[in-house]
């Protein structure tokens, strides 16, 4: 959509890609080199339209009843990602799908090691983890754990 407002609750046989930020040689509105980095990321990601444009069709996804939201290689450090997600766990039914190289047992001690109230959240909100390189998952030949993904995703 051209306007993350355009996002219908109707509309639930769309696939969504939204990457938010951690990509490098970006140019900033300006013409300024730019990466997304470090503790601000919030002010960095309004301070350029294209990024707030993006954080927000990711806010207007997610806010929809029922969806699902797989998440590959993001370690759940950036507090205004988790809150989303946390919001859309408890008010949406959003269902959380983690494909991750880090055994479960570490991924949940590392998420619930602050106590933050939005990854407890995360962490009951989980319905299915791979413990998985996405090398694994998408090898040049075909995949059973690929063909799992996607029946855990789109056909329930």
């Amino acid at each position: 959509p051209s306007n993350p407002t355009e996002v219908s609750e109707g509309i639930s046989n769309l696939l969504y890609y939204v990457k938010l930020h951690g990509s490098m040689n970006w140019k900033s509105s300006d013409g300024r080199d730019l990466m997304v980095i470090g503790g601000n990321k919030p002010a960095q990601i309004h301070r350029e339209k294209l990024l707030q444009w993006y954080f927000d069709l990711f806010q207007q996804v997610l806010s929809c009843p029922n969806r699902r939201l797989l998440v590959i290689g993001h370690g759940f450090r950036d507090l205004h990602i988790n809150s989303v997600i946390a919001q859309s766990i408890r008010q949406h039914g959003l269902k959380l799908y983690i494909i991750s190289p880090q055994s479960p047992e570490g991924f949940k001690t590392e998420l619930l090691r602050d106590g933050d109230e939005d990854k407890k959240t995360l962490w009951q909100g989980l319905t299915r983890y791979w413990n998985r390189e996405l090398k694994d998952v998408c090898p040049a030949h075909q995949s059973y754990v690929a063909e799992d993904i996607r029946r855990a995703i789109f056909l329930q």
